[in-house]
């Protein structure tokens, strides 16, 4: 949210460098920050779960969730945080199509074709979560340098 306010504000100024190395800076502090909670989360995943349950079989598989799906976390990150710049230069749509497309509908496929055609189990369910950060994080990063780096020749 603040990527999208800190661009937008610096693109109506007319300053395209400092909102181009405000997304940089936002990029590199939440993936550093996502990857220190990740991998607290990793380590502490059957103490963090019991916060909310002593069932042992709920304990179980939320540490196999968190296990499985904590470090693709962070393409999630850099997924919003892009779309928050896109955003902030006006463009909504991209990221809108981009994450319908990848969050909602190939996950949706993922969980069809892997429930149906492969095996259901907690953790190929538990998958499509990453299967759709990680399919969103390389069309935005594609979209993002194709639009606005790339053809701009802002460096970003």
């Amino acid at each position: 949210m603040a990527a999208t306010t800190f661009v937008s504000q610096n693109m109506g100024a007319g300053k395209v460098k400092r909102a181009n190395e405000g997304t940089k800076v936002t990029l590199t502090l939440i993936v550093a920050v996502t990857f220190v909670i990740a991998f607290l989360l990793y380590i502490f995943a059957r103490p963090a779960i019991r916060l909310f349950s002593a069932d042992e079989s709920v304990i179980d598989y939320g540490s196999l969730f968190i296990h499985a799906n904590v470090f693709f976390l962070l393409a999630n990150c850099i997924n919003h945080t892009l779309a928050g710049a896109l955003r902030g230069r006006g463009d909504s749509n991209g990221p809108m199509i981009i994450m319908l497309s990848t969050f909602v509908a190939l996950r949706q496929v993922y969980l069809f074709c892997v429930t149906h055609f492969v095996a259901n189990t907690p953790v190929l369910v538990g998958l499509g979560y990453p299967v759709g950060w990680c399919s969103c994080c390389i069309v935005v990063l594609t979209y993002f340098y194709s639009k606005y780096v790339h053809h701009k020749n802002s460096s970003l």
